[in-house]
This record gives C-alpha cells, sequence and structure tokens, in this order.
C-alpha cells in the first residue's frame, strides 16, 4: 500500500498503517446501507487521528460489503 507519511491534515510525519474497526456507510440499490469492517488495514495519523483512504482502503471495504450480499 503506498501513502505518503506525512499528514494532509496536521502535516506531521506520523501516518502509519493500523488495523482498526470501521463503520462504513455505502449506498446500494438507491438504499444506504451500514456495515462494519473489522480489521480494515488504513494509514492513520498517530498525532491527529486522521484516516487515509487509499484504492486499497476502498477495496477492503468493498470486499467486506460483498461478504454481507
Amino acid at each position: 500500500m503506498i501513502f505518503s507519511p506525512k499528514c494532509r491534515h496536521c502535516g506531521k510525519q506520523e501516518v502509519v498503517l493500523t488495523k482498526i474497526y470501521y463503520e462504513a456507510t455505502l449506498r446500494h440499490g438507491g438504499v444506504l446501507h451500514t456495515f462494519g469492517v473489522p480489521d480494515l488495514e488504513i494509514p492513520v495519523c498517530q498525532a491527529c487521528g486522521e484516516k487515509v483512504f487509499t484504492l486499497a482502503v476502498e477495496y477492503q471495504i468493498d470486499d467486506a460489503f460483498k461478504e454481507l450480499s
């Protein structure tokens, strides 16, 4: 996974890949779905908590939604 170690929000170089529980919301078929994604691997700034949503993160969320169907 490629991401900058520098946070776009606070500017500190404290962004690290972290596993978190994430509650996602997606619209599918005109219906809004809210579901949990356990162990989402996402870059997070350790200084301010800002999450960095990369393409790899989006794929994990999509895969978790597909598992619900």
